[in-house]
Order: C-alpha cells, then sequence, then structure tokens
C-alpha cells in the first residue's frame, strides 16, 4: 500500500510516511507541483525546462532538473523509484487519486452536486463541508507562478468558490440564515463581482427577517456594478429585491380547488406581468443588422406556431448584451410579460420552471414536484399570452425543449456558444465580432471621446489585438479609464506582447481567458486535440487536410472534429471565392490560448511532430503545384523528410486528396489540366504518430 501523499490545497507538502514535509527550494516545489498537475502523465524534460526558465534556460537546466528530482526522491525515501519514475525523455507521478488533496477536493465535491440533484441537500452539505475543510491556503502557496499551474490553480479556485456557493445554498434551505451572514459579508467584500454570494447575502437577510439591511445592501450592491462595469443586478438578485417590495402570493385557504388551478386562475385575472429582463447596458453599440433581422422575425403578429430565434456565436461576442437590448426593444410586442433564465451554472430545466412559476404569481407552495407537472402547468398559464422567454447561455437543446411554451403568441429567445443544431423550427442567427467602426464606438463609450481623439492610432489598434470582441473591448476599456494618466500607446504596447495579452484582459469577474476555457472544457479529448494543434500554426486560414497532417488522422474523421469547433465557434468556416472547398479560420485571440493550451498540455516532441506533419503535406503540394508553373520555382529546394510527409499523401506524391488541397490555392486559379500520367508515383512511408 502506496503511503506517499501531496498537499497542494495551500503551501505544497509531501508526507513521508511520518510527518509532512515542505520540499526546499522553489525550483524543486515547482517541478513537484508540474508532476502534480499531469500525474499519471509523462512530463518530459523539455516542458519541464521551459516551465521553469520559459525561453532563457541556463546551459546546466537538464542537470539542475535531474537534481530536483533527486531531491524529491529523497523525501519520499522508500517508494521513491516508484513514485516519481523516469521514462521516455521525462518524469511520470505515480499516484493514486486520493493520494492528493486536490483530487479529493474534487470527488467529494462531485458526489455533493450528485446528491443536490437528487435534492438530498444536508447530505450533500455534510459532503461540501468536508470537502472545503481540505483547505489550508491558497493553492500551491509557496510555489513559484509558472504556465503550469496558472490554469490548474484558476480551476481550483473557480471549484472552490462554487462549493462555497452550493453549501450556504444547502444550509440556508434548511433554515440557518443569522450563521451565515457574517460569511457572506467577507465572501462579498472579496468577490464584490460575484453575484451568487451577493444573491446569498441577500436570501439570508430575507430569511433572517432584515428586510431593511437587504434593501441597502441592494441599493449598494447596484451602485458598485454601474460604477465599476456600468451593468445592473443580474435577475436572481433583482427577484429578491422584488420580494422586499410586494408580498408574495398565499394560496387562499377558503378554496377547495387544487392550488395550482386556483394560482392559474388568479395569474391571468390579476394580469400578473413579470419583467425579469436584465437592464440593457448603456454603452450598446452596433448590431444594426442583427437588431433589424431578429426584429423583423420576432415582431410578426400572423404567427401560427411558437416562434424560436437561437443566437449562438463566440465566447464574449455579446449573445447576451444583444438578446436583452432585443427584448426591451419588443416590449411593447409582448405585452404580457418577460422571462428570463440564465444556465452559465447549468441550472436544470425543473429549476428554471420553478423560478418561471414563482415570476408568474404561482406561490413556492403550489409549485408541482415533478418537471412534467411543472411544464404543464407553465404552459397552461403562457396559453393565448403574449410572452417574451429569454434562455441565456444554454448549453444543449434538452436545457430549452422544456422551457419552451405550446402559446404561438409567445416568443423565445435562446444565446449558446455553440448552435443548436438540434433545437426543432429554430431560426438560428450567428453573431461574428463588431465591425471595425462600432468596435471603436464601443471603446469610446467606455473611455471617453477626448482620451480616444488625442490618440486615435492607439485606440483602433487596442480593439483589434482586443480581435474587436465585445468582452475583450470592455475589459481593456475598463483597465485603462482605471488609470486615466495613462497614454492609450502604452496600454497597447503591452496588448502586442501575445504572451500576456489573455493576462491583460481580464478584470474582476470579466475573463476573456475563463470564457474561453468554458468554451474548450465542454469538447471532447480528440477535438480539443486538434484545437490545440492548430494554435500552432499561424496563418490566415487552413483547408482540413491542415487538420488531418496536424493529428496524422483520416479526412473524414478531421472534417467532424474541424465541424464541432465551427460549431462551437472557435474556428470560423469561409468559403473564398478562388476556392472551390471550404476553408477554416481561427480567430486571433483563440489562437494566443490555444497556443498556451498546447504549451501546458502538449510536449515540445509532439508539437514538432505535428508541425513537421503540417509543413512536409505543404511542401509536397508546393511540388506538386510547381507541375503547373512554366517557372518551376521549387526545383531547388530539398524534398521533404519523409517522417514529416502526412498520412494523407502516403503512397503518391500527389493523391486525389491532395489535388483536390492544391485546386484551392491562388495559383491554380486558371491553369490546364495535366493528364495524370504526368505526375510521378514516389511511394512514401507513413509518418511515425508524435
Amino acid at each position: 500500500m502506496m503511503s506517499t501523499k501531496f498537499r497542494c490545497l495551500g503551501p505544497l507538502e509531501v508526507w513521508d510516511g511520518d510527518r509532512w514535509v515542505s520540499p526546499s527550494g522553489g525550483r524543486a516545489r515547482s517541478v513537484l507541483a508540474a508532476l502534480i498537475v499531469k500525474a499519471r502523465q509523462n512530463v518530459s524534460v523539455d516542458y519541464l525546462v521551459y516551465d521553469l526558465w520559459g525561453d532563457n534556460p541556463p546551459s546546466t537546466c537538464r542537470t539542475l532538473i535531474r537534481g530536483h528530482v533527486l531531491a524529491l526522491r529523497r523525501i519520499i525515501r522508500g517508494e521513491a523509484s516508484h513514485v516519481i519514475q523516469y521514462r521516455a525523455g521525462g518524469y511520470q507521478l505515480n499516484v493514486d487519486r486520493d493520494a492528493v488533496d486536490a483530487s479529493n477536493f474534487e470527488d467529494l465535491c462531485d458526489e455533493g452536486l450528485i446528491l443536490r440533484d437528487n435534492r438530498n441537500s444536508t447530505r450533500a452539505s455534510v459532503l461540501l463541508k468536508k470537502a472545503l475543510s481540505l483547505w489550508r491556503g491558497p493553492v500551491m502557496a509557496d510555489v513559484p507562478v509558472t504556465p503550469s499551474i496558472c490554469t490548474y490553480t484558476d480551476a481550483l479556485n473557480e471549484r472552490r468558490l462554487a462549493a462555497l456557493q452550493w453549501r450556504i445554498e444547502d444550509d440556508l434551505d434548511g433554515g440557518q440564515p443569522d450563521q451565515h451572514i457574517t460569511e457572506l459579508v467577507g465572501l462579498v467584500a472579496e468577490h464584490p463581482f460575484r453575484e451568487g454570494f451577493a444573491a446569498l447575502l441577500m436570501r439570508a437577510l430575507l430569511q433572517a427577517g432584515r428586510d431593511s439591511e437587504a434593501l441597502k445592501f441592494y441599493a449598494r450592491h447596484q451602485r458598485r456594478l454601474r460604477e465599476d462595469l456600468g451593468v445592473d443586478p443580474g435577475p436572481e438578485l433583482r427577484r429578491l429585491h422584488q420580494e422586499i417590495l410586494i408580498s408574495e402570493r398565499r394560496p387562499d385557504p377558503r378554496t377547495t380547488a387544487s392550488p395550482h388551478l386556483t394560482y392559474l386562475r388568479r395569474s391571468l385575472s390579476d394580469g400578473f406581468t413579470p419583467a425579469q429582463m436584465p437592464a440593457s447596458p448603456a454603452d450598446f453599440t452596433g448590431r444594426r443588422e442583427e437588431i433589424d433581422r431578429l426584429t423583423e422575425i420576432l415582431a410578426t403578429h400572423d404567427r401560427e406556431a411558437l416562434t424560436t430565434v437561437a443566437v449562438s456565436g463566440l465566447a464574449g461576442v455579446g449573445k447576451t448584451t444583444l438578446a436583452v437590448h432585443l427584448g426591451h426593444r419588443l416590449g411593447e410586442r409582448y405585452p404580457d410579460g418577460q422571462l428570463y433564465a440564465d444556465l452559465t451554472t447549468g441550472a436544470s430545466s425543473g429549476l428554471v420552471l420553478g423560478q418561471f412559476l414563482r415570476a408568474l404569481g404561482v406561490a413556492a407552495t403550489s409549485i408541482p414536484e415533478s418537471l412534467a407537472e411543472r411544464v404543464q402547468l407553465y404552459r397552461s398559464l403562457l396559453a393565448n399570452r403574449q410572452v417574451l422567454v429569454l434562455v441565456d447561455n444554454a448549453k444543449t437543446e434538452k436545457q430549452v425543449r422544456a422551457l419552451l411554451p405550446g402559446s404561438s403568441e409567445c416568443a423565445v429567445v435562446v444565446t449558446s456558444r455553440r448552435r443548436l443544431l438540434g433545437l426543432e423550427a429554430a431560426r438560428f442567427v450567428d453573431l461574428d465580432v463588431l465591425d471595425p467602426d462600432s468596435a471603436v464606438d464601443l471603446f469610446t463609450k467606455i473611455v471617453s471621446s477626448g482620451r480616444v481623439t488625442r490618440e486615435p492610432g492607439p485606440a483602433k489598434e487596442i480593439v483589434e489585438l482586443c480581435g474587436r470582441l465585445p468582452l475583450a473591448i470592455r475589459v481593456a476599456g475598463v483597465r485603462v479609464t482605471a488609470r486615466p494618466e495613462r497614454r492609450l500607446a502604452a496600454f497597447a504596447e503591452e496588448l502586442r506582447d501575445e504572451s500576456s495579452r489573455l493576462t491583460q484582459l481580464k478584470v474582476g469577474d470579466l475573463d476573456v481567458r475563463a470564457t474561453m476555457v468554458r468554451s474548450y472544457a465542454d469538447l471532447h479529448e480528440p477535438q480539443r486535440r486538434l484545437f490545440r494543434l492548430l494554435g500552432l500554426l499561424d496563418v490566415p486560414h487552413f483547408p482540413y487536410q491542415t487538420a488531418s497532417a496536424l493529428t496524422g488522422m483520416p479526412d473524414h474523421v478531421c472534417r467532424e472534429w474541424l465541424f464541432s469547433l465551427v460549431n462551437a465557434h472557435l474556428i470560423d468556416e469561409i468559403c473564398p471565392a478562388s476556392c472551390e472547398q471550404p476553408r477554416y479560420r481561427m480567430p486571433e485571440l483563440i489562437r494566443i490560448f490555444a497556443r498556451h493550451q498546447a504549451e501546458l498540455e502538449d510536449d515540445v516532441r509532439t508539437q514538432l511532430s505535428a508541425l513537421a506533419r503540417a509543413f512536409g503535406g505543404w511542401m509536397l503540394l508546393m511540388d506538386d503545384a510547381d507541375t503547373w508553373s512554366p517557372c518551376h520555382i521549387t526545383a531547388a529546394l530539398p524534398p521533404p523528410h519523409t517522417d514529416s510527409v502526412p498520412t494523407w499523401t502516403h503512397g503518391s506524391k500527389a493523391t486525389p486528396n491532395c489535388r483536390t488541397w492544391n485546386s484551392t490555392l491562388p495559383w491554380r486559379n486558371s491553369a490546364p489540366a495535366e493528364p495524370e500520367s504526368k505526375t510521378p508515383s514516389v511511394p512514401l512511408p507513413r509518418p511515425h504518430s508524435p
């Protein structure tokens, strides 16, 4: 039985069989941290060298790595050779999941979440408290910050905050508000823009009967959001605020009718009108074409069926902002109210329906338990009523279907990072980044016209370095506004550095990288690998065969993976007029993120092998294209190494696939076809797998 254990939820420590020991030396701790992050995986020495020293390692770096590993093995003692093994040019940490406290924490959180889904909040709270008790301080508090642990620590910190929120929610469900108010005050102060904690504080104050304090807190929180971010509180906070201002409807004890039918009649007769749409940002900019199209779809009166619009786009492109702006614009068309649900946290359809029913005037005690009954009551309440429903940040079609009203007088707007192609009879709208003028206008509204007028060139450069992505522009604008004495040119210079650009595009809980992490996490591993390898290429666009070359996989497989990436809006599909086949483009910020993930997850040999296959394929294509050129410009170039030849060229110098790809290139616009016999057949060996 292996006795070696590791603790990283706080200072990094190793259990040597008798006591907890902290490795001496920051570099040794960094090596151990990298091995823990990639536990049970082979970590190459090249990876460790880059992780510790970046692009400027000392000449003795490999010797130093061996010394650090030796020091770690001395701590582990008897099991050293098995726990840290050297194999294939790297080191591997061989430990079970329960030997690392971070893995224990994640497993306990997963178990608690399952129990919460099964409505066992008491047991879930016990497990979540046990998980949180493992934390002794910041993740790897005494380890120097390196690329390998950056994403790891961010993910664990996010999981901890989510577990805290779930645990407090469960405790409040059990009626324990007073003991959590002090804790929540501290959490809100530490994370002022994390709305979940703010909502829990208001809820605890309400349960404790401290309504006036809840109202004062709401006013302070609203003022801070408006001053710092230019936005209003979210729907949950506004709902709690409304609960204080109006008394909750209760069942009539004198009626003998079903409480569900009672509230159906009362909601209709009382004219209860929900207004859950978030506030539209004052600096909303552009999107004229999309607004006109969506308005035309949603404002049509002579419909025979429910109208559903699915707006999809890259994370941070402004889907929610557009949908909310549109909701306010169409307020008169839907006089019976507006319902809003944010599915970012993965809320179940049943939970959202419960919120909708309360907003429609049904008391919590009268909401049915089963999902099917909630759907029936929800659709009954909306029958022959004109209500606009906004379902924000949906992940799957299944999440949305239960929230669709049955009435043709209603309409539903769904926003999602991926195209929900399985949503029946939906109208699909893909949202792109802002056009150049609108991007500068948004930046100007955030920063002030005076600063942009004084430095128009740097302002344009900043929005272009932000990829004209609204979220990135907003973050950049807020960072610039926070330092009014600083020139825009200085900030533009910082953004030019790709290695730190995504770090610069973060303020409060507005984080461009975090939105990309969530989209990346939704992919399957083969798609993630292709995504990372595509990030290594710095090309304007590429055909599908590039994906085949990078991964060494067949064309038809890579086409499906590319389709998934396009569907997730992580790459764009383009069709230049001069090309017969579609080509693909990776937005710059996405490419930077993908390359960063490749550096974290793929060793140098894997990256170089993938690039060699891609470059080898291009060289063969150039050579094939040269047979159509009178100049024969590639005759003097050496042939690519056979190990660099992608699998789709196996068997001949120019296979039909190779010719298909070649036909999409600019130099083949008007070249006459040559007989197939003029292309020599040169058998090539299959390349080694990376």
